[in-house]
């Protein structure tokens, strides 16, 4: 069986927190800092351009301004990379991707946070 996808990738730069960081030896993620995210969404398609490239990263760039706002540098608050990618899964939902998606969302492309979401793993469980 050929599975096929789109995938696109976007940046942005951001700064964040995480107050109630547990750890010593990484407290510094308690105060604001800075990141370059690096998204990425890979969307199941079962026609040749299915979903436009263009269209689709535009979308993308759209919802991640929706959600952070316009400005060059956005202020995620205490956000986490989970919890940006988990945002970005339900508005395309919400837009009518219902197919196979998956997100990662990095920190200065060094870690990440990786959202799968199957429809029919869904239905299974539902």
């Amino acid at each position: 069986m050929i599975k096929q996808f789109i995938e696109i990738d976007t940046s942005f730069e951001a700064l964040h927190k995480w107050p109630e960081c547990p750890y010593e030896d990484v407290s510094f993620l308690r105060n604001l800092h800075r990141h370059m995210i690096y998204v990425k969404v890979r969307v199941e398609t079962t026609t040749d351009r299915e979903i436009e490239f263009f269209r689709f990263k535009m979308l993308v760039d759209s919802i991640i301004e929706s959600l952070y706002g316009t400005d060059r540098i956005k202020d995620l608050g205490s956000e986490s990379m989970e919890a940006i990618g988990l945002l970005l899964l339900k508005a395309l939902r919400a837009r009518g991707f219902d197919q196979s998606m998956t997100i990662s969302v990095s920190e200065d492309n060094q870690v990440r946070s990786i959202i799968e979401w199957d429809p029919l793993l869904e239905q299974k469980s539902a």
